[in-house]
C-alpha cells in the first residue's frame, strides 16, 4: 500500500471561503413567500379557511348553493302580488368528466335582475382587496363573508397542482343575461403574483331567466365520494323548503333527484342589521369600507340598519351635506 504524504495534503488543503474581514462565511440562505400565494396552495387554503383537501369539493358546492339562495331570497323580498310570484328554483348538475369534475349551480332569475358586471367581477377577484355585499354587515346570510369566490377560483388550481402537478387552466364560468364571463386564474410562481383574467362573451342563445355558475375541479387521486355528496344535497333541502331543487348527478350512472318548493318565500321579511351589533371599531370598518365614497349618512343608515326606519332625514344629515365617510373621518 503506497504511503500517504500527510504533510502534502495539509499544505494543499483548500481553505473555506473568507469574508472581507478574513473570517469564514456565516451568512444564511433565506426563503420567502408572499401571503397571496396562500390562495393557491393546499396548505395556505387550509390555514386561511380551515378547509381540508377532502372537503374542498363540498365547500365549493355549498358556497355556490348558499350564494344562489341568498340571491333568491333578496330578489323575492318586497314582491306584493303573491299570485304572480314565480317559483324559486335551483338546479345542480354534477358530472364526472374524463379529466375533471364539472359542477354547475343554476338559479332562477325571473325578474331579470342583473347579477354580475365585468367591473364587479374584477373587484371580486382582486387579490389585493376584499369586495363583498356581506362584509362588515352583521345580518343573517349564508356562506363565507367576503372571500368565497376567490377560494372557489383557486381551489381547483391547488388541487390540480397537488394531485397531478399541472398548471390548471380551466375557467370558472358565469352565465347571466345572455353573457358568459370566463374567469381564469393566472399564477406566476417565480414572481409570486396571482391575478384573474376575465373574458366577457355575448351568448344570445342563453336563457334570460336563469343564472348559472360552472366550476371544474381536478379529481382527487382517492376519487370522489358521490354518496357523501348526494347525502349533503338531500340534507341541504331539509332546511330550505321554500326553494325548489333539482339535482342531476352523473357518475357511473345517471340519476335525478327532485325536491319541489313546498312553501313560499316570505316577501315581507327585511334582513337588516342593527346598530347594537357593532362596536365602535366595527362600525368604523363598515363606514370606511363602503364602495361609494359619496354616500350620505341618511342613505347608509336607512339602507343598512333597521333603526334607520325611524330616523327622519333632517335629523340625520349635517348642514354642509358632507358624505358619511367625511363625517366619520372628522371624529
Amino acid at each position: 500500500m503506497p504511503e500517504i504524504n500527510l504533510d502534502y495534503k495539509a499544505a494543499h488543503k483548500i481553505a473555506p471561503p473568507q469574508t472581507e474581514q478574513g473570517s469564514p462565511t456565516t451568512s444564511s440562505t433565506f426563503s420567502s413567500q408572499k401571503t397571496v400565494i396562500d390562495y393557491v396552495t393546499l396548505e395556505g387554503i387550509e390555514n386561511r379557511t380551515g378547509i381540508e383537501k377532502k372537503d374542498m369539493c363540498g365547500f365549493v358546492l355549498r358556497e355556490l348553493l348558499d350564494n344562489a339562495l341568498d340571491f333568491l331570497e333578496t330578489q323575492y323580498r318586497g314582491q306584493k302580488n303573491h299570485n304572480t310570484i314565480a317559483a324559486a328554483e335551483i338546479e345542480v348538475v354534477i358530472n364526472k368528466e374524463p379529466n375533471y369534475l364539472r359542477i354547475v349551480v343554476r338559479n332562477s332569475n325571473y325578474y331579470g335582475n342583473e347579477i354580475f358586471t365585468k367591473d364587479q367581477l374584477q373587484a371580486i377577484f382582486d387579490f389585493d382587496a376584499f369586495y363583498s355585499s356581506k362584509r362588515n354587515q352583521f345580518k343573517i346570510s349564508r356562506g363565507a363573508l367576503g372571500d368565497a369566490f376567490k377560494a372557489i377560483l383557486c381551489m381547483p388550481y391547488a388541487l390540480a397542482k397537488e394531485e397531478q402537478n399541472i398548471e390548471w387552466n380551466e375557467p370558472l364560468i358565469i352565465r347571466s343575461h345572455q353573457t358568459s364571463f370566463l374567469v381564469r386564474l393566472i399564477v406566476d410562481r417565480v414572481n409570486q403574483t396571482i391575478h384573474a383574467k376575465i373574458k366577457e362573451e355575448p351568448q344570445r342563445h342563453l336563457a334570460t331567466k336563469f343564472v348559472e355558475i360552472e366550476v371544474r375541479l381536478s379529481i382527487p387521486r382517492d376519487n370522489l365520494d358521490f354518496t357523501r355528496l348526494r347525502y349533503f344535497l338531500i340534507d341541504y333541502t331539509t332546511f330550505n323548503t321554500h326553494i325548489g331543487f333539482t339535482f342531476r348527478i352523473k357518475d357511473i350512472s345517471n340519476y335525478t333527484l327532485n325536491f319541489p318548493q313546498v312553501q313560499p318565500i316570505i316577501t315581507k321579511w327585511t334582513n337588516q342589521t342593527s346598530i347594537y351589533y357593532y362596536t365602535l371599531s366595527e362600525f368604523e370598518n363598515l363606514i370606511f369600507g363602503l364602495e361609494n365614497n359619496d354616500a350620505s349618512s341618511y342613505d347608509v343608515i336607512k339602507k343598512i340598519f333597521r333603526e334607520g326606519s325611524n330616523i327622519k332625514k333632517r335629523k340625520c344629515c349635517t348642514n354642509d351635506g358632507r358624505p358619511v365617510k367625511a363625517i366619520a373621518s372628522a371624529y
